[in-house]
C-alpha cells in the first residue's frame, strides 16, 4: 500500500462503503487504487519516508565492546555459605 500526502483536503473511500476525509498536509498509507484517484486528481502526491539518520562515529582509540564478561575471582560462595564434607569411616 503506498503512502501519499495530500495537498489538498478532499473526501474518499478506501473500501467503497465507508467515506472519510483526508487532510491538507497529511500523510496516509491508502490502497493503490484510491492513491491513484487522488494523485489523478492533483489532491495527492507519492510520500517517501525520509532517510534514516546516520549512524554516530566511533572514536579512534577506544575499544570495541566484545560483550564478553569479566572475569570475577569473588564471585564464588563466601566462607560462611560452603557446605561441610563429611568423609564415611572405614
Amino acid at each position: 500500500m503506498p503512502k501519499i500526502m495530500m495537498i489538498k483536503t478532499m473526501a474518499g473511500s478506501e473500501d467503497g462503503i465507508r467515506v472519510r476525509e483526508y487532510s491538507e498536509g497529511t500523510v496516509y498509507q491508502v490502497r493503490e487504487s484510491l492513491s491513484d484517484v487522488f494523485i489523478q486528481m492533483g489532491a495527492a502526491v507519492l510520500y517517501q519516508d525520509p532517510p534514516p539518520p546516520p549512524a554516530p562515529e566511533r572514536k579512534e582509540g577506544r575499544k570495541e565492546d566484545t560483550g564478553a564478561v569479566k572475569e570475577n575471582k569473588d564471585a564464588g560462595p563466601s566462607p560462611e555459605n560452603k557446605t561441610k564434607v563429611y568423609r564415611r569411616r572405614k
